[in-house]
């Protein structure tokens, strides 16, 4: 983290979160009939769906006045219309709804110089980790106020860049995305590594399409070299932001865990805090947004005697594919299929950092 850097800030470009209302309300089938009816008759919470959508549209109302009473500039524009000529545009990126949207909004930058500020607009039902405070929800002058003047401090995020050695295409997890992009990477089989277009912000999963599958992988790192070939459930390496998301869900203990624990260990838990343990120990999976190390988490590894721990940090791993139907994960947004025998590289790199703000 260092101390705030001012940025220019006369051009916002907003990217918008797609509520579950806008994304039915395209592809729900309703044969001619109203919407909310159809919506009602198959079960949904048309009532918590349609109330959901109403208060993104306030908090998008509210932004808009914001901007225009500090004479910023701005673009409101949808997942669809985000576009890296948008970005080229924009002094920075601003998204209004949660960490899905904030992770969206970071695949389309490759510097450490442009912007990107994360407003939660559901505060009262969203965690939302890679937005600001929900405080600045609530206050929105203030904080325009606050990055209009420099008054934040800057937080380089590390992220992810994936190389990959063999044949591939990607395809969107959506599905009122483009089924998957016009391309393959690359046309003839390569000799060397590739770096894939996007960079991992949270984590980066690898495995089988299919989680009923095992997953055989090679692994090796730079913490230990020699390649095992490990059967699991896919494998999960993260950076710090990602620490607090899907690692942090496969790791955590619970409190009926650790009273189990201590009870198989002979020790008695009430001459200790429970509590406190199981607190303690689920704090700890958590690191710093800056830190450049990588961490692992093998799921459900099938152990064979393998000398390959199920988590780690480490700077760098390789991982060659043994899978039926493999996957490369992109913060749960994009996939790129992992044929048998192709192998990629996870490593971090200071120049790939994403730039975002803390504000206190």
């Amino acid at each position: 983290m260092s101390n705030s850097v001012k940025q220019e800030f006369r051009k916002v470009l907003v990217l918008k979160k797609y509520t579950r209302y806008e994304k039915l309300s395209k592809t729900y089938d309703t044969e001619g009939r109203d919407l909310k009816a159809c919506l009602q008759d198959s079960g949904w919470d048309v009532s918590k769906i349609v109330a959901s959508h109403e208060i993104q549209q306030t908090f998008e109302t509210a932004v808009k006045a914001e901007l225009a009473r500090a004479n910023i500039e701005y673009r409101f524009v949808t997942k669809n219309e985000y576009t890296e000529a948008q970005v080229q545009w924009a002094d920075a990126i601003m998204t209004l709804g949660g960490d899905g949207t904030f992770l969206q909004a970071a695949n389309k930058i490759r510097d450490r110089s442009t912007l990107l500020i994360g407003f939660n607009s559901m505060p009262e039902s969203s965690t939302g980790h890679l937005c600001l405070p929900k405080y600045y929800s609530q206050n929105l002058k203030e904080a325009i106020t606050k990055i209009k003047e420099g008054k934040y401090k800057t937080l380089h995020r590390t992220r992810i860049k994936v190389s990959l050695r063999g044949c591939t295409s990607s395809h969107y997890l959506h599905s009122d995305d483009p089924p998957s992009r016009p391309r393959t990477l690359p046309e003839n089989e390569p000799k060397d590594f590739h770096i894939l277009p996007e960079l991992a912000l949270n984590d980066v999963y690898v495995g089988e399409y299919n989680s009923a599958l095992v997953s055989k992988l090679i692994i090796s790192t730079d913490q230990t070299p020699p390649a095992h070939q490990v059967k699991c459930s896919g494998m999960c390496i993260n950076t710090g932001s990602g620490s607090t998301a899907w690692y942090y869900t496969i790791n955590k203990l619970t409190q009926a865990k650790v009273a189990q624990l201590l009870c198989l260990a002979g020790v008695d838990s009430s001459s200790c805090s429970v509590a406190d343990i199981t607190e303690n120990y689920n704090k700890s999976l958590q690191f710093s947004p800056d830190d450049s190390r990588l961490a692992f988490a093998i799921r459900d590894m099938i152990s064979e005697d393998v000398p390959m721990p199920e988590t780690g940090y480490v700077q760098s791993l390789k991982i060659k594919s043994m899978c039926t139907n493999g996957a490369i994960v992109i913060d749960g947004n994009i996939s790129y299929d992992f044929h048998p025998g192709a192998e990629i590289c996870l490593e971090t790199c200071r120049d790939y950092d994403l730039n975002t703000i803390e504000l206190t």
